[in-house]
């Protein structure tokens, strides 16, 4: 196949195209209040008044113990973005990881955004470092990712389950990827699963073969 875990590999900036910080930091749901969420249908309304200033709808929402996921779809139904609601106050924002790092069309490519105009390892770390974000080997805040496939490689949602399962193997024994998968600008995101059941999400890069876990969830509860 041509591609194997490696390295830790370093994030690059992709294009900011949803708006600026606001988007990125968080903003006000339904009304442009901030409200409690503690309904899957709660926040899905949070997340599609945040959806509809992209021009996109929610498709899959999931409850998660620390918060709401959901996925945000264009016109067509194509994966566009994927984003935490805060079951505290419903404020929406772009998920972390591989939603702003990895996402080609609204994610942070340019340095536009959250960290305009001087890049940002330092806040979101490069996958060796750490920093905020942090790196899958060394720990912070929000994990990270580890293992290139080579740059100027495309990686096919075949292929990213692969890289996924050949990740977990090694570091959560017993735990599966998906048979599905989600395909957006610039990555691939799999649900995970132990004894069959959802217990959390991970990421592919579609041109490295990166591999970013998703640790700021915590235990699975409900999807709708």
């Amino acid at each position: 196949m041509g591609y194997a875990i490696s390295s830790a590999s370093s994030h690059r900036s992709g294009d900011v195209m949803g708006g600026g910080p606001g988007l990125m930091m968080g903003t006000s749901g339904a009304g442009g209040k901030d409200a409690p969420v503690s309904s899957l249908a709660g926040a899905r309304s949070q997340a599609q008044s945040f959806a509809d200033r992209l021009g996109l709808r929610v498709d899959e929402v999931m409850q998660f113990e620390r918060n709401y996921y959901a996925k945000l779809v264009d016109a067509k139904g194509n994966g566009a973005t994927e984003v935490l609601i805060d079951p505290a106050s419903g404020r929406v924002s772009l998920e972390y990881g591989p939603a702003m790092m990895w996402n080609t069309r609204y994610g942070m490519s340019n340095g536009r955004g959250m960290n305009a105009g001087g890049g940002h390892g330092s806040m979101m770390g490069n996958g060796r470092t750490g920093g905020t974000m942090g790196s899958g080997r060394t720990g912070g805040m929000m994990g990270g990712a580890t293992g290139s496939a080579g740059v100027g490689h495309p990686v096919s949602i075949a292929q990213a389950r692969v890289l996924a399962q050949q990740w977990l193997d090694a570091n959560e024994p017993g735990v599966a990827v998906e048979t599905a998968g989600d395909r957006f600008p610039g990555y691939y995101t799999l649900e995970t699963l132990r004894g069959g059941r959802i217990e959390g999400m991970m990421s592919v890069n579609a041109q490295t073969g990166a591999v970013w876990r998703h640790v700021w969830h915590g235990a699975f509860v409900a999807k709708g």
